[in-house]
C-alpha cells in the first residue's frame, strides 16, 4: 500500500518495486481509501504509527526518496517524509547568506505546509519537523529585519534564565503564539554572534521581559 501510495503520489517516478505498486483500477482506488482511512480513524491511528516502519524495513522507499526530483503528492511513509525533510534542511542549512535562506523559506512555504498536514507532520506521536519551516517562512523576513536588534539576555534582568538571546515584542507574537520555545538550528542563522552563547534555544521575549 506504501508503494503503491507513492507510486500514484508522483506517477512519473513510481518507486522500483513494481511487484509492490497495484495497478491502477479499481483495486488501487479501495487501497488508497483504507490507507487514508488508516491516517485518520482514531481507532486505527496507533496501529498504523507502529506498522509503518515494519512495513518499511522490507521496501525501498528511503532511496527512492533520496533520489526524487519533485516533492510528491503522498505523504503515507514515515521514511519518505524522513527522508524529504533531512534534505531540505540540509539544502537550507548550505545557503550561505541570510537573505537567500529568508528568500528560499518564503518561496517554498507552501511545500512545507503541505508536507506539516500530513499525517508524519501531523498527527503522529513523534512528529516530523515540517512545522518549524513551516513556522519559519512565515516570519524570515521579519527575522532579516529584526536580527540586528537582538538583544543579549542579561543576569542582572533575569537572574534565573539560561544564557541566550532576547526577542523584541515586535516580532515574539508571530515566532512564538504559544509562548513556547522554538528549537529549529535553522533559527541561529537569523541571529548575530553575540546572541548565540546559550547554545540552540531561544525564548520570547514576552516571557522574558
Amino acid at each position: 500500500m506504501l508503494c503503491t501510495d507513492a507510486a500514484e503520489g508522483l506517477p512519473q517516478e513510481p518507486p522500483r518495486e513494481a511487484d509492490k505498486i497495484i495497478p491502477a483500477g479499481l483495486a488501487r482506488t479501495h487501497s488508497q481509501r483504507m490507507l487514508k482511512q488508516w491516517q485518520h480513524d482514531l481507532r486505527y491511528i496507533a496501529s498504523f504509527e507502529n506498522l509503518v516502519p515494519l512495513a518499511e524495513s522490507t521496501i525501498g522507499l528511503t532511496y527512492w526518496a533520496r533520489n526524487l526530483t519533485t516533492m510528491p503528492r503522498s505523504r503515507s511513509s514515515r521514511a519518505v517524509e524522513e527522508t524529504l525533510f533531512t534534505i531540505t534542511a540540509d539544502r537550507l542549512d548550505r545557503l550561505g547568506e541570510v537573505d537567500v535562506l529568508a528568500a528560499e523559506l518564503e518561496k517554498s512555504g507552501q511545500v512545507y505546509r503541505d508536507r506539516e498536514i500530513g499525517f508524519w507532520g501531523k498527527d503522529a506521536t513523534n512528529r516530523i519537523g515540517w512545522r518549524y519551516l513551516s513556522e519559519l517562512s512565515g516570519v524570515a523576513a521579519l527575522l532579516v529585519e529584526t536580527a540586528h536588534s537582538l538583544l543579549p539576555i542579561s543576569a542582572a534582568r533575569r537572574p534565573l534564565a539560561a544564557e541566550g538571546c532576547f526577542l523584541p515584542g515586535s516580532c515574539c507574537d508571530r515566532l512564538f503564539p504559544s509562548k513556547s520555545l522554538h528549537p529549529l538550528n535553522l533559527l541561529l542563522r537569523f541571529l548575530p554572534h553575540s546572541c548565540l552563547r546559550g547554545g540552540r534555544w531561544f525564548q520570547c521575549g514576552r516571557d522574558c521581559g
